[in-house]
């Protein structure tokens, strides 16, 4: 297996510590990835927040509207 290169590792542990207690969330951590998924995606269409939200609560309708606000 290849080791990690210092920054890597860095990295790595600055997303630990950014995760803190929620590292073990398997909910919240689909929830951040799917948000950030859905930001890339939608920023290129130019679409209001609320837009976002909505079609990301159909596509992912396990969310609460709440959290995906927060996220």
């Amino acid at each position: 297996m290849p080791k990690l290169t210092p920054e890597t590792v860095e990295r790595l542990e600055k997303l630990r510590d950014f995760l803190g207690e929620f590292i073990k969330d398997t909910h919240y951590l689909e929830l951040l990835v799917s948000m950030h998924y859905a930001r890339l995606a939608y920023a290129e269409m130019d679409l209001p927040k609320d837009e976002v939200i909505e079609a990301f609560i159909k596509r992912k309708p396990h969310f609460k509207k709440e959290e995906v606000k927060e996220a």
